[in-house]
């Protein structure tokens, strides 16, 4: 999910300032994780040390940059989240960071994605607590007024941010982050 900020900033800070193939294939390589480092390490060993960069970099993109790539890490794991609870500010939180990074990592993508499917979009909201999920139902009506089209991913994501904001407040945390649920049984 990370392939596109990691290449742009890779270009931008280090191999527009370098002149040296071997150079940028060096701190190409020292800028992957480890797994990713493993995979490509055998291109320093190339005659050529701009073809040792160039397939390192096409590699790169081929294992880790294409779209359809991208778009199923998203999906597999946007469905790895758990259901949450109402009592769950810091599971919402996850999902709400979760979401906002493949919605970067989707931005720049030409076409459409599983993700923003309603099925999709529906098997993760599922995971809300009920009133959230009431709340969504809305939401999604109100896009679908405003917009004349079905609420999208980037849409879903946008008002999952918005609870978690609520959900972490300093009220939000008081009333609905105790182990014991507050019941409206109370007198103001």
């Amino acid at each position: 999910m990370d392939y596109w900020s990691f290449i742009n900033r890779y270009q931008l800070h280090i191999a527009d300032k370098v002149e040296s193939f071997d150079l940028k294939l060096i701190y190409l390589l020292q800028h992957c994780e480890e797994r990713v480092y493993e995979q490509l390490k055998h291109h320093s060993a190339c005659e050529s040390p701009r073809e040792s960069y160039e397939t390192a970099r096409r590699e790169l993109y081929e294992r880790y940059g294409q779209p359809h790539i991208i778009a199923r890490r998203c999906e597999n794991l946007l469905q790895d989240v758990p259901r949450l609870t109402l009592n769950d500010p810091a599971g919402l939180e996850k999902l709400a960071v979760l979401q906002r990074n493949c919605c970067a990592s989707l931005e720049k993508m030409v076409g459409t994605s599983i993700v923003d499917s309603v099925g999709f979009i529906s098997s993760i909201a599922y995971k809300l607590p009920l009133k959230m999920r009431e709340k969504w139902v809305s939401e999604s009506l109100r896009v679908q007024d405003r917009t004349n089209n079905v609420a999208r991913f980037a849409d879903f994501a946008k008002f999952v941010i918005e609870q978690s904001r609520e959900a972490n407040s300093v009220f939000g945390k008081c009333l609905f982050s105790s182990p014991v649920e507050k019941t409206d049984t109370a007198a103001p």
